[in-house]
C-alpha cells in the first residue's frame, strides 16, 4: 500500500514538473531571438541495401576524346571507371542461378546479391550501345562491369555478389565506334539504373 502510494506521488511530481516545463517553454517563443525548425524523416525499405546518396546522381565525364580513338568500327576509348555504392547490406536468398553466363547455379549461403539493369536509349543497329545526344556522330557509349563483361541496354547483369556491410560496385563507360560517319561534336546521354537484389 505505502509503495503505491510514492509511485503515484511521484508521477503526480513528474506531471507537474512537465507542466511547468511546458508553460516556461511556450513562454520563450514570446522573448525575442531566434528559433527553427528540424524536420527528420526517412524510408524503412524492404531490401538488403540502401544505395548511398551520391550514387543516386552522378555524372562520368569522359573527357576530351581525340577522333582517332574511335575511327574504325568496334574501336573504343579507354574506359572510366563510376562506382555505385550500397551500404548497410545484409543476409539475402542461398541460391543463385546465373542465365547469362551458362546457366551455372551459384551457391552463396547468407551471401547478399543484386542485378543490375541500366536503362537508356538503345542505338538502332549498333552492336547493344546505348544511343548518344549531341553533335557528334558515328559514335555511342559502352559501358561494362567490373569484370569487362558489355553490358546490354535495357538487359539485367549478371547476379553481383555482395558483402555483408558496406560495397563499392565498379563499372565503366566507353566511346566505341557505332554506325555511321564519324562527325566531331559534343555527346552526353542520360541512363537510368534499376537495382534487383536476391
Amino acid at each position: 500500500m505505502e509503495a503505491s502510494f510514492y509511485r503515484c506521488a511521484f508521477l503526480v511530481g513528474l506531471l507537474l514538473m512537465a507542466g511547468k516545463a511546458c508553460a516556461r517553454q511556450a513562454d520563450n517563443w514570446n522573448v525575442d531571438g531566434m528559433y527553427g525548425e528540424l524536420q527528420v524523416s526517412g524510408d524503412m525499405m524492404l531490401s538488403p541495401c540502401v544505395l548511398a546518396m551520391e550514387s543516386e546522381e552522378q555524372t562520368v565525364d569522359l573527357g576530351a576524346i581525340p577522333s582517332y580513338r574511335v575511327a574504325r568500327p568496334g574501336t573504343r576509348t579507354p574506359p572510366v571507371a563510376f562506382r555505385l555504392k550500397l551500404l548497410d547490406c545484409g543476409s539475402s536468398a542461398p541460391d543463385l542461378h546465373d542465365n547469362q553466363q551458362g546457366g551455372t547455379d551459384i551457391y552463396a549461403p547468407e551471401q547478399p546479391a543484386v542485378f543490375i539493369t541500366f536503362l537508356g536509349e538503345q542505338l538502332s543497329g549498333g552492336g547493344q550501345l546505348f544511343r548518344l545526344r549531341g553533335t557528334a556522330k558515328g559514335v555511342a557509349l559502352r559501358l561494362s562491369d567490373r569484370e569487362q563483361r558489355q553490358i546490354y541496354p535495357g538487359v539485367r547483369s549478371s547476379p553481383l555478389l555482395l558483402d555483408q556491410g558496406d560495397n563499392s560496385l565498379v563499372f565503366y563507360a566507353q566511346l566505341e565506334k557505332g554506325v555511321g560517319e564519324l562527325k566531331l561534336g559534343t555527346f552526353s546521354t542520360l541512363i537510368n539504373f534499376k537495382l534487383d537484389y536476391l
